[in-house]
């Protein structure tokens, strides 16, 4: 019986790259939907916004008196950029966080399409890694911030982390099976 790892080397690689994509959208798609809920159970809790559910709503993901998501989808971290002072109040950049995972996760499905932009293109597979690396980061400095300052558990939150943390490690494969073919299509070239 031939395994993964014992057949032709274009065919392995061609084989963990389609598994390593599949995962990757597989990841995305779970990300938009926490993002998808995450926003909605704002535009519910945010007075005054057209979708204002009233003072008795109580957002799904508000199960437990140590388990609340609203406490911080609403506080000031939960908009990042305005929290770490890039964007002003009302400015286009002060996105509620599950916005800015709905581009982040969205890119992951467009992935393949990113990697035929001139001029980034060829880059695409590295850029798509360092920016799973600061997401990851991200994801920590978050995580500190809910589970230490404000001593809560968001399960929205924690299941966006832990999509974030999958799909570094999933580009991460990508990256170096994609670079692993660039340099055996350029020792190819040179023979």
């Amino acid at each position: 019986m031939r395994t993964l790892g014992k057949m032709g080397g274009h065919t392995t690689r061609a084989a963990l790259l389609s598994a390593l994509r599949h995962a990757q959208v597989v990841f995305a798609a779970v990300g938009i939907a926490w993002c998808v809920a995450a926003l909605w159970v704002e535009y519910k809790l945010e007075v005054g916004g057209d979708f204002y559910a009233g003072p008795d709503y109580i957002p799904f993901c508000d199960f437990a008196p140590w388990a609340k998501c609203s406490k911080v989808l609403m506080s000031p971290v939960g908009r990042l950029m305005r929290f770490i002072g890039v964007a002003a109040e009302g400015d286009a950049l002060d996105l509620p966080n599950p916005f800015m995972g709905l581009l982040f996760f969205s890119c992951h499905l467009a992935y393949p399409y990113l990697k035929k932009l001139p001029l980034v293109g060829s880059a695409m597979p590295l850029l798509a890694t360092l920016v799973c690396v600061l997401v990851a980061a991200l994801s920590c400095f978050l995580a500190y911030i809910l589970f230490v300052v404000l001593e809560d558990f968001c399960i929205v939150c924690v299941s966006s982390y832990a999509v974030n943390f999958a799909l570094l490690y999933v580009m991460q494969a990508i990256y170096a099976a994609e670079r692993s073919d660039e340099e055996t299509s350029a020792s190819k070239k040179t023979t």
